[in-house]
């Protein structure tokens, strides 16, 4: 490719960067990351993050409103047939890192599997999702990216429904059924609207739109892990008490600490630690669900003469 392929040449301007706005940006996130992860520890202090945040946000629009040469220009931002797929993104993504952090801690804390068991988890979903991603590039050619996005979420709904309808006793094969639905839905989805973010827009734009999807991504996975952890835990806290401590649902999570509990209070235990994890799997669900009516309303973005 670096002997044989040509493209038109043409000269670059000098352009300023944007400091301004990308140190308003990264205060942003960081301030929304901070309140997320207060969750669990400060109600009250999450909140006034929150609203810190969003303050912050609406800053950061007027302020790239006013930009010659915006780091994300509100043409990209008012494009719903755009964003629409980033926050599509995002919501299946925050389901993605819940399924990828606790099904292996529900398989070694409910059915009391090794570490290397707990891991075997992610193999299906990692599997099927290279599987999907290949596929992909056959069903582009065939059918609109917007149907085949459709298909994905509904295999990450099934992944979502199936862990939220397993009992507390479920079957180690429902997590690999359940992380297989989730690796071919994330396989099928990322690639058609990743291609949509880049033929929807302006030549101009393609770079900092594709950078702009892969943030919202990287910050599904990052705030919603934060989320669920606060949610595991005061899950947790509100169900401890007695012989019971935070602490030996911590051993529980690891198969090697798990084997110096109490063997008399480890159905309790377990039923506390499953009552956490199924919440965050409602939630997961919720998410997706979100995602699917988004997609399902959504109009898919123009493609853009090259």
């Amino acid at each position: 490719m670096q002997f044989s392929y040509r493209e038109s040449e043409h000269e670059a301007t000098q352009k300023r960067f944007d400091y301004l706005g990308s140190g308003l940006l990264i205060v942003t996130l960081i301030v929304l990351l901070f309140a997320s992860d207060a969750i669990a520890s400060n109600l009250t202090q999450a909140l006034v993050l929150l609203v810190i945040g969003l303050i912050l946000m609406v800053i950061f629009y007027q302020v790239e409103k006013r930009q010659k040469n915006a780091l994300v220009p509100t043409e990209l931002l008012k494009n719903w047939r755009i964003q629409s797929q980033n926050v599509i993104m995002f919501l299946i993504n925050g389901f993605f890192i819940g399924y990828s952090v606790y099904a292996p801690m529900w398989s070694q804390g409910l059915l009391g599997t090794s570490a290397t068991l707990g891991g075997l988890t992610q193999i299906a979903g990692s599997i099927l999702l290279l599987v999907g991603t290949r596929y992909t590039a056959h069903l582009m050619v065939k059918m609109p990216y917007k149907r085949i996005v459709m298909f994905g979420i509904l295999s990450v709904l099934l992944s979502a429904l199936s862990m939220v309808m397993a009992t507390q006793f479920a079957p180690y094969w429902w997590l690999l059924v359940s992380g297989g639905f989730n690796g071919l839905g994330m396989g099928l989805s990322f690639t058609p609207m990743q291609v949509s973010l880049q033929d929807g827009v302006r030549r101009d734009l393609i770079s900092v739109s594709t950078t702009f999807g892969l943030l919202f991504r990287t910050l599904g996975q990052t705030f919603m892990s934060s989320i669920f952890g606060a949610i595991l835990s005061i899950s947790t806290a509100s169900q401890i008490g007695g012989k019971i401590t935070t602490q030996m649902i911590n051993k529980l999570t690891d198969a090697s600490s798990a084997r110096s509990l109490p063997q008399n209070l480890l159905p309790q235990l377990r039923t506390i630690l499953f009552n956490g994890m199924h919440l965050i799997m409602v939630i997961g669900l919720i998410l997706v669900v979100i995602a699917f009516v988004i997609n399902l309303t959504r109009k898919g973005p123009a493609k853009q003469p090259r």
